[in-house]
This record gives C-alpha cells, sequence and structure tokens, in this order.
C-alpha cells in the first residue's frame, strides 16, 4: 500500500540535538458544526497510514475518556478539585508526548472543537466561542511549546447557528426562542474575534482558516491544510460526511412530543434543512461573514492565513470547487426560512 502522505519531508519538522526530530503538533479547533466529526473520521480511517508516515492524531475517542477532562471543564470552574484535575491532565499529555518522541513519531494532531468551548455554552452566551481564551490557555503548559499550526474552519453564521440550535434540540435541549436568535443577530462578536483571541493566546503559531462551505466533504484537503504536506492521497473516506445535522422530517417528530403548538406551526414541510432566523436576520448574519471573510482576503491583520485554493496557496490538491465570486450568497443560495438552500448546507 502507498503511504497515505507524500511529500512528508516539506512539512519543516524541527531537528533538535542528537539527530532526533522534535515532534511538531497542529491544534485542529473545530469550530463545530464545520465537519469536524468527517475530519476526525478520516483520520481515525487512516491511522495506520498516517503512523507510517510519522503522524498520530488525537481526535474526541481519545481526548474525551479521561486525557483532557481537565483541561475542557467549563471555562468558569475554577475549584480546586477542577485545577487538579487540570494540572493531572497536563502531566498525562507531556509523558504520552516524549513517549511518542521515542517511538519517532514526527507530527501529531490534536483535533478536538472543545478547545475553545462548547456548542451549549456558546447558546447560552448567544454568541461565538466567548471563552476561549481562557479555555486554550489551559493547554499551553501541555502542547505549547511543541505547536506550530493551528487549524479552523469557519461557516456563515446563520447556517453555523441553525445547526448548532438544530444538534442541540435534537439532543433534547430547549427550542429557541425568538428572544435567542435575536441575541445572536445582535451580539457583535464574529469568527474575526474568535480568530483574534486564538492567536493572542499562541502568538507565534502559523494560522490556517478555511470556509467550512469549501472543504466540508474533503478531510483529506484538510489534512493537508493540517500538515503542510503537498498532496494526500490513497485513502480511506476522503469524500464522506459525518454527523450531518436533523433535517426538518426529524425535527417535526421531535416537536410533535412538545406540548408548543407553536414550535410545531413554525416548521414547514419538507425534508431540507431548518433554518429558524428570518430572511432579515439571515441578512445580518450573512453580512457579518461576509466582512469575515473580507478580512481574512485581506491579510487577517497578519494573524491568518485564509486557504482558498490549495492550487495555489500553502497546499496542492484538486478541491473540486472555482471561486467565482466573493459572495457569500454563492455558497447557499437566496435566504428562506426553513429550507435548504443546496448542496453548500448540507453539513446541517
Amino acid at each position: 500500500m502507498m503511504p497515505i502522505v507524500h511529500h512528508i519531508a516539506q512539512l519543516g519538522l524541527r531537528v533538535i540535538t542528537g539527530g532526533l526530530r522534535a515532534m511538531d503538533i497542529a491544534l485542529h479547533l473545530g469550530a463545530h458544526r464545520t465537519g469536524t466529526t468527517t475530519f476526525q473520521s478520516y483520520l481515525r480511517a487512516n491511522a495506520d497510514g498516517l503512523r507510517r508516515a510519522g503522524i498520530t492524531a488525537w481526535t474526541p475517542k481519545r481526548t474525551r475518556h479521561g486525557f483532557f477532562n481537565g483541561l475542557i471543564r467549563n471555562a468558569r470552574n475554577e475549584q480546586f478539585s477542577a485545577i487538579s484535575e487540570s494540572i493531572r491532565s497536563t502531566g498525562l499529555i507531556r509523558v504520552e508526548l516524549e513517549r511518542m518522541e521515542r517511538r519517532q513519531m514526527r507530527f501529531l494532531i490534536v483535533s478536538e472543537e472543545n478547545m475553545i468551548g462548547s456548542m451549549h455554552s456558546n447558546i447560552r452566551a448567544g454568541a461565538l466561542y466567548p471563552n476561549l481564551s481562557v479555555r486554550l490557555e489551559r493547554f499551553l503548559p501541555a502542547l505549547g511549546d511543541r505547536c506550530v499550526r493551528i487549524g479552523l474552519a469557519i461557516r456563515s453564521q446563520d447556517a453555523y447557528w441553525a445547526s448548532t440550535y438544530a444538534y442541540a434540540v435534537e439532543m433534547g435541549r430547549p427550542w429557541p426562542t425568538q428572544s435567542d436568535l435575536d441575541r445572536v443577530v445582535t451580539h457583535p462578536r464574529t469568527w474575526r474575534d474568535v480568530i483574534q483571541d486564538a492567536a493572542a493566546v499562541l502568538p507565534n503559531v502559523q494560522f490556517r482558516v478555511w470556509a467550512a462551505e469549501r472543504f466540508i466533504s474533503q478531510p483529506d484537503v484538510q489534512l493537508g491544510i493540517m500538515t503542510g504536506a503537498q498532496k494526500v492521497s490513497r485513502s480511506s473516506g476522503a469524500r464522506q460526511w459525518h454527523n450531518r445535522g436533523p433535517r426538518l422530517a426529524q425535527l417535526r417528530d421531535i416537536a410533535s412530543m412538545t406540548a408548543d403548538p407553536q414550535i410545531q406551526a413554525n416548521l414547514p414541510d419538507g425534508d431540507g434543512r431548518w433554518m429558524p432566523f428570518d430572511s432579515n436576520q439571515q441578512h445580518a448574519l450573512r453580512k457579518k461573514y461576509q466582512e469575515d471573510v473580507a478580512w481574512l482576503r485581506n491579510g487577517a491583520d497578519g494573524l491568518a492565513t485564509f486557504i482558498e485554493d490549495t492550487k495555489t496557496q500553502p497546499m496542492s490538491g484538486d478541491t473540486g470547487w472555482k471561486n467565482n465570486s466573493d459572495s457569500v450568497e454563492n455558497f447557499y443560495g437566496s435566504p428562506e426560512r426553513g429550507h435548504s438552500d443546496g448542496k453548500r448546507q448540507e453539513m446541517g
């Protein structure tokens, strides 16, 4: 079997004394509802091939079973027991990193979106990752000195929040009220703030950002972005999607079990994606996203590189997407409450 990653020598890994390579780390921070499960499933499916190339991946199946327990706790939990658990997690991680280096592992991808916050904390705040700095800073003692790259997928806020609320409802959380939706629309925090916060915590690390709408079904391309490898090939699950959000038919079934007829009345017929925001709210959220994308395309104040076309940017590979317009409308079509806008929204 051919190796999964070609041109691995171009990863630019550090060299330390004694002729041994220090293991570099890339942090994939999500965000939630941008295809993270698809990417993580892809990493697991190709673990053997990656290992032969000197690459290891940690996904939530590893990090959420004791490894990161003390580090991904609620940002407000600063009790002594929680801090002690954080110190313990840091020690476990450092020991494991040293073990991996002895085994000649050269690159570690940590894909864990809860490093920067949870969907439920976002819903409570009505904002994108408001406690990101506090959460990410906890990982500095464990991973900071080896971290060379950050990866983050972003998504238009109307689609992001619609998918977040749909997932939360499916998990038994309350349906969003009109007040909840208004708070999200009027909150000033955008992806630009998220990127600035993360860059402030890790200021000397390469930061790569991409639009989930473009690379959602191409986890192999995302792997290239995260590692800096020129090409990824001969891999399993390179065009599979996982953990899509519930569709309207599923949400109607959930709503039928509630006592609130208004919720049922607000869900349209069909089997598309749920859009709880009205057209004016959608336009407002998309305008924020357009401004974020424009900032990224203009250099992001030197904080991050926006990956749009891996043929002309740091990585190569066939993305199957052509940049024909700057308009976010091309990702979704025209706003319409309650219905899918086409294949670009199939992330859920």
